[in-house]
């Protein structure tokens, strides 16, 4: 399970930014969280809220570029280029970081 997430000089994000998704005991029970093998809670859904401009996308951007870096990156030629698409789209990152327990 996905715990949090940092993002680093991607797109909009130049320091670092991180996400969370451990729940605290404040959170009530919505059926949007799960519980993980040590207990803690997690949320399975997160809204993300800003003015235009402010980074909304570019935050759901480096959570899919994770994601794609970590199924197919390592099955890779270790000579070969990221996926166009990906790099175009999506490969401004100099840092972002997955973390999972």
């Amino acid at each position: 399970m996905l715990h949090r997430f940092s993002v680093q000089n991607f797109h909009s994000f130049l320091s670092r930014t991180e996400v969370q998704f451990a729940l605290d005991g404040k959170a009530r029970l919505s059926g949007w969280e799960r519980v993980d093998a040590s207990g803690s809670r997690l949320a399975t859904a997160m809204a993300v809220m800003g003015a235009n401009g402010s980074g909304k996308t570019s935050l759901v951007k480096a959570l899919v570029f994770a994601a794609w870096f970590a199924r197919h990156s390592f099955s890779s030629d270790l000579d070969a280029d990221i996926a166009t698409e990906q790099r175009d789209e999506l490969c401004a990152a100099r840092h972002v970081e997955v973390f999972h327990e």
